[in-house]
């Protein structure tokens, strides 16, 4: 028996992978030496500790200085890197299953970082950015209570406050550029004149604004973005000093910024072209209340925000008593700079990282189930290494070290794969995402991905390295020992392992549907108007002091009446805003006696100014009177239409039309209109109900702005080019401001859902994929592991259909145990996706139904393979092969 030990002994570890790592001498040795040590009666254990200490490796160890345990530690995990490449290396399909998991698990999870990062993380590009406030008025009385101020506000604060080392405004502008071929209108901001050393920004050419830029004397001045000068100048370097046409008047250039110049809290990055100083009029510093001006701050060193909110709200109750006309009630809000840029996104850009962060555990846990099941194989081998001296803690470092190498090799390809997603995951990031041309891949996702690597590691290495290690020597040389037990606990851990990735892919999988049932959804939104083959085009008039408006309606008429006439146009009208792209302009009302509003106070209630041909055109359907006609018209008494939530919310029981209201109520401006029709509710926008709103003739009510919505017979974008010539034979110098059609404004609104749907989609598919193969892993080596058993079920008469039941049966607990976890799970989770879903509950039945659905059926198309394999083993062979 003893020498039936030794043999047995001697042919592992001669066979054993661990031939390649020992030195010659010392493997001869140190067999030798166990071999002699069990002749005299030792268990294994004790001839293994006597081997090692007839060597003086005992002794040794406890002399070694604290240099020489150092070297020697290198020395080994040297040895651990280059014995665990071998080992990968003999393993190529293992291998390369295992790094692709993990690179596509790492890949989206730098991917995302690299988003968030950019976008949250990172400090926006000014000087002292962490220091930046925004600063609002606010009323209490007014639902979106940050307004806007006027200069003379500014400058009161800017004067009476202690807590801002430095304060600056802005405003949004639009100019038109009318002394080129090609007329345009470009975007810009005015500014005070220490903006941009507020921000600490420089020219890349000429200067910036200086202090007498502002008076209103001075000579108009123009700083141009980067991009403009490439684009309208062709970065011609001697563009400093030429002169640019806005509105007619001539600007003098004065600069260029930098390339990397950044405005991220302009509302669309990099919108901005053109730069103009803020002129402090008379005017403009005696005008107080709300206004158009952003106002921005520094906080002084040591100061806190709470602080400065504590002193704006005193000075602005100081204001309140000073302009009680202009300012009583209004109060003053101090907000992060930051939160106010990236405060829309936190929410949408953490859940997508925290749902790509679900699909990396998934991917661990399948790696882990590979390790899982190759550590069975690999059980002799780490007996071996045992027997000869090799602690647990030893083979737990020298397992970890190479899941460690496939994690490391599945980071190098995963910044590969990020790369490649980033450049089709920005294209999709909705415009209204701040910093978004900020995003790179830079060292810091370099390192994210490096600590990811080393976590993901851990994940899937540290379980079944503390499995693996778990050996008994004795029963490590018995083949039946060592399938019963060691395999009893690795169907444990890899059941356990596939329950877990099914409940996360069925969190995923929820999202998903979701999101497919909220686009549904608002793809069968009704507008309330008919929107096919429309073009929209926008046109800004300008508006010179003491024109006649009437003469406005002269163009537009002139412009509809050659629009009639193009080839194919089947219907023009006019309208400002647009429904649909705009929310409706705002106006003081005052209702009559009866009304549901307190005819002693204007109520704010929303307008558009329309053609008379606008309702038909539309297909907006009258419900009350009548449309405006020709006999509406300028000299007419003025009359309104308004639509069904108007009637219906402010005449309660009552008939509608001819009631009057009173038009720009509390202003110089008012006048009485009466209704002469009501009609069906459109969306102000797809995603958002239709509003109280009344509609003006544009004859009586005429307007230096609007769109003109044309019906064609074909493709609404053919006729851009026609559109343009039309305008331009009206007018050369006029340019048309926004030219679309009505499916690309449509369209718009799908841009953040198609986002959502297109990641969360690819996220789940991948999750499905790893988990099936997490399942049919499992199921494959649980039926090789089993053979002896299910032959012998087969050798007492169990027919195919029992032995498929019985392997699907096993796969199938796992997959229920895992969706009900999941349903749990997905419950609480995606109640965070609450704002990106339209009509559509976060508990939505049928939604769930669906996910679970699809998940059972592909976890059992997962067991039907390595269950049909069952019914095929010969039960001869399989009593055998044990």
């Amino acid at each position: 028996m003893l020498n039936k030990l030794k043999l047995r002994l001697r042919a592992l570890f001669f066979k054993s992978k661990l031939e390649e790592e020992l030195d010659e001498e010392v493997r001869f040795h140190l067999e030798r030496e166990i071999e002699e040590n069990i002749a005299r009666g030792m268990t294994l254990e004790e001839a293994r500790y006597a081997a090692l200490r007839s060597f003086g490796g005992v002794e040794r160890v406890k002399e070694q200085s604290r240099d020489e345990r150092g070297i020697r530690f290198l020395e080994e995990v040297w040895q651990d890197l280059r014995f665990g490449a071998r080992m990968l290396l003999k393993q190529p399909g293992f291998a390369l299953i295992a790094v692709i998991t993990l690179a596509l698990g790492i890949g989206a999870v730098t991917a995302l970082f690299s988003v968030v990062d950019s976008v949250l993380l990172r400090p926006l590009p000014y000087l002292d950015a962490e220091r930046l406030v925004k600063v609002f008025e606010v009323d209490p009385k007014i639902r979106m209570n940050r307004r806007r101020i006027s200069l003379a506000d500014f400058y009161e604060w800017k004067n009476q406050s202690g807590s801002f080392e430095e304060m600056a405004v802005m405003v949004n502008i639009s100019r038109r550029v009318t002394d080129v071929s090609a007329p345009e209108v470009i975007e810009g901001n005015k500014v005070s004149a220490n903006f941009f050393s507020f921000l600490g920004s420089h020219a890349a050419m000429g200067r910036v604004f200086l202090p007498e830029d502002e008076k209103p004397d001075a000579e108009l001045v123009v700083v141009l973005s980067h991009q403009y000068w490439a684009t309208r100048f062709g970065s011609a370097p001697n563009v400093i000093g030429q002169k640019i046409k806005l509105d007619d008047k001539p600007h003098v250039i004065v600069g260029v910024l930098r390339e990397d110049f950044r405005q991220a809290f302009e509302g669309i990055p990099g919108r901005a072209q053109i730069w103009m100083p803020a002129a402090l009029t008379s005017e403009a510093l005696s005008r107080r209340g709300p206004g158009p001006y952003v106002a921005l701050a520094r906080l002084k060193t040591g100061v806190q925000v709470e602080q400065a909110r504590t002193e704006m709200a005193a000075i602005a109750e100081r204001l309140a008593q000073a302009y009680p006309a202009s300012n009583k009630g209004i109060g003053a809000a101090v907000y992060p700079l930051h939160e106010e840029v990236t405060g829309g996104s936190r929410q949408t850009l953490l859940t997508l990282l925290a749902a790509v962060g679900l699909v990396l555990l998934i991917a661990c846990a399948n790696v882990a189930s590979l390790l899982l099941a190759r550590s069975v194989e690999r059980s002799r081998e780490i007996a071996v290494r045992s027997a000869i001296g090799a602690g647990r803690w030893r083979i737990v470092r020298q397992l970890l070290t190479e899941s460690g190498l496939l994690a490391l090799v599945g980071g190098a390809f995963g910044l590969l794969l990020t790369m490649w997603m980033l450049a089709g995951l920005v294209p999709l990031i909705p415009r209204d995402v701040p910093r978004t041309n900020e995003i790179t891949l830079d060292y810091r996702a370099m390192l994210f991905t490096l600590a990811v690597a080393m976590l993901s590691s851990l994940l899937c290495g540290l379980a079944p390295a503390l499995q693996t290690a778990k050996v008994n020597l004795s029963e490590a040389l018995k083949d039946a020992a060592r399938s019963a037990s060691a395999s009893r606990r690795n169907r444990v851990w890899r059941g356990s392992l596939v329950v877990w990735q099914v409940a996360l892919t069925m969190v995923l999988l929820v999202g998903a549907g979701l999101l497919t049932n909220s686009l549904i959804r608002l793809y069968r939104t009704d507008p309330g108007l008919d929107t096919r083959n429309l073009l929209a085009m926008s046109i800004g008039l300008p508006g010179a002091k003491g024109e006649v408006p009437q003469k406005w309606n002269v163009f537009w008429k002139s412009l509809a009446d050659r629009a009639h006439n193009l080839p194919g146009a089947q219907g023009v009208a006019l309208v400002a805003p647009l429904p649909l792209n705009d929310s409706p302009y705002m106006m003081n009302v005052g209702f009559p006696t009866g009304a549901a509003a307190n005819s002693d106070q204007p109520t704010l209630v929303g307008h558009y100014t329309v053609s008379h041909d606008y309702f038909r055109l539309l297909g907006v359907g009258l419900r009350q009177g009548r449309y405006f006609t020709d006999d509406d018209n300028a000299g007419s008494q003025p009359v309104i239409i308004v639509n069904e939530s108007l009637a219906r919310g402010y005449f309660p029981g009552q008939e509608a039309v001819g009631k009057a209201l009173i038009l720009d109520r509390g202003t110089k401006d008012e006048k009485a209109a009466t209704i002469v029709g009501v009609v069906a509710d459109s969306r102000v926008r797809l995603d958002r109900k239709a509003l109280p709103s009344l509609y003006l003739s544009m004859v009586q009510f005429p307007a230096s702005s609007m769109y003109m919505v044309a019906r064609t017979a074909t493709d609404p974008a053919s006729y851009f080019g026609a559109m343009r010539n039309l305008v331009s034979s009206l007018d050369r110098n006029q340019p048309i401001s926004y030219l679309t059609t009505m499916d690309e404004i449509w369209s718009n609104y799908t841009v953040r859902p198609r986002f959502y749907l297109s990641l969360f989609g690819s996220l789940s598919a991948l999750a499905l994929l790893l988990a099936a193969a997490g399942i049919y892993g499992t199921l494959s080596h649980t039926v090789s592991q089993r053979t002896h058993e299910i032959g012998v079920h087969r050798a007492l008469g169990a027919q195919d259909g029992d032995v498929l039941r019985m392997v699907v049966r096993q796969g199938m607990i796992l997959a229920a145990l895992g969706v009900t976890a999941g349903l749990g799970a997905a419950l609480a989770l995606t109640r965070l996706m609450r704002e990106w879903l339209y009509e559509v509950s976060v508990a939505d039945p049928a939604t769930f139904g669906i996910a679970t659905g699809l998940l059972i059926l592909i976890a059992l198309c997962a067991c039907y393979a390595p269950a049909r394999r069952a019914t095929k083993i010969d039960p001869m062979i399989a009593l055998r092969c044990e």
